[in-house]
């Protein structure tokens, strides 16, 4: 079987870490896969850490530079591929690359067949109104997403989140619609730091993600105050960069904090600052999934976030982690502040994560799952 994922990128974030587990995985079933990416010519630094992780897996990378995200020059070029390397399956990843296969399918190729990977909805609209469909408007991206819907065999959502939104907005047809969550195997990732080289402060609070509005990091920084007066050592590490970084840091300075947040910028070894801190907070207002978490308990270290789809759907409130009110920050701070200082109870949160994780998030059950969709397409 041969297969062809498509996706525009700008760097490595979730959908992009998913592929970097996926992918070789499928190796082992012999699957043969090829990874097309299609980027603006200023983002292709940003992409080279991903081909050359996927080139040393001998995974086949295809490049397309465009200075426009939708151009008939795009659609001909993947239909010309698809048509050279004669691929069983096309899979694409996100709303870009969702409309590019359903061109290429309506007008160039009628019997492609094509999966959709969904890992979120419009950022602006999950950071309003999280998966909820009561305030759906048809918008260009809601148009694009059901049009796009249309052509596909079948639309895998990460979370249940998210397939709800899709099925109960309109946009997929419930009959199309698969749920699967991600699946890691983080034990074969080697440490690039010695244990403890990462450790800043005592107590440590780690927020992992992209400095956007919807990661809601400001929510965090109100707090330290609080949290700087009951742990007079603590340290907020931030992992991550965004458009937003100036502002966030603005905000630090102005309320006085800067000697207790650690801004560190893009890094490709989450799991070395996971594993020095105690904690993991996650603030945002919406997540497709919430792979921070996952990254977290693969350390043992308990998560708090607020109570949103999707990560009300992996944490277990007070089992695995906390659950807050959304976006309570009163709520916020005593439930860190419960964790941090119940040395006990952070031990066994992250334990029981740690179990969540091996049991139903492993790399294997999510690949199976994702084989066996394949395998459906194949034969029909």
């Amino acid at each position: 079987m041969k297969i062809l994922f498509i996706q525009k990128m700008a760097g490595i974030s979730g959908s992009e870490k998913y592929y970097l587990n996926l992918l070789p995985e499928l190796k082992q079933y012999n699957i043969e896969s090829h990874f097309l990416i299609v980027q603006h010519p200023d983002n292709a630094l940003k992409n080279k850490v991903f081909i050359d992780l996927l080139e040393k897996d001998n995974i086949s990378v295809h490049i397309i530079e465009s200075r426009w995200p939708i151009s008939i020059g795009i659609i001909r070029r993947i239909s010309t591929l698809i048509q050279k390397e004669s691929y069983d399956i096309v899979q694409t990843n996100l709303i870009h690359a969702d409309v590019w296969g359903a061109c290429v399918k309506k007008f160039f190729i009628p019997s492609l067949k094509l999966i959709s990977v969904k890992h979120g909805y419009d950022e602006k609209y999950q950071q309003k109104y999280g998966f909820n469909p009561r305030y759906l408007r048809k918008n260009l991206f809601f148009l694009l997403t059901k049009w796009s819907a249309i052509y596909v065999e079948q639309v895998v959502s990460i979370s249940h989140g998210l397939q709800e939104l899709l099925i109960k907005g309109g946009m997929v047809q419930a009959e199309k619609a698969i749920v699967i969550p991600y699946g890691f195997d983080f034990d074969d990732i080697k440490e690039k730091t010695k244990s403890g080289e990462l450790r800043y402060g005592n107590p440590q609070i780690i927020i992992a993600g992209r400095l956007v509005p919807v990661k809601q990091h400001h929510l965090v920084l109100k707090i330290m105050p609080q949290l700087i007066k009951k742990f007079p050592d603590i340290q907020l590490v931030i992992v991550g960069s965004g458009p937003i970084e100036n502002e966030l840091k603005q905000i630090s300075k102005d309320m006085k904090i800067d000697s207790h947040v650690r801004w560190e910028g893009f890094r490709n070894n989450m799991l070395d600052y996971i594993r020095d801190s105690d904690i993991m907070v996650l603030p945002s207002s919406a997540e497709g999934f919430g792979l921070v978490i996952l990254e977290a308990w693969q350390h043992k270290k308990p998560v708090v976030a607020f109570d949103i789809p999707a990560p009300n759907e992996i944490i277990i409130d007070n089992i695995n982690g906390c659950l807050v009110e959304p976006f309570n920050t009163n709520l916020l701070y005593k439930k860190i502040v419960k964790i941090l200082s119940n040395p006990q109870l952070l031990d066994r949160m992250g334990i029981e994560g740690f179990k969540t994780l091996k049991k139903y998030y492993s790399l294997s059950s999510m690949t199976n799952k994702t084989i066996s969709i394949y395998n459906k397409l194949v034969k029909n």
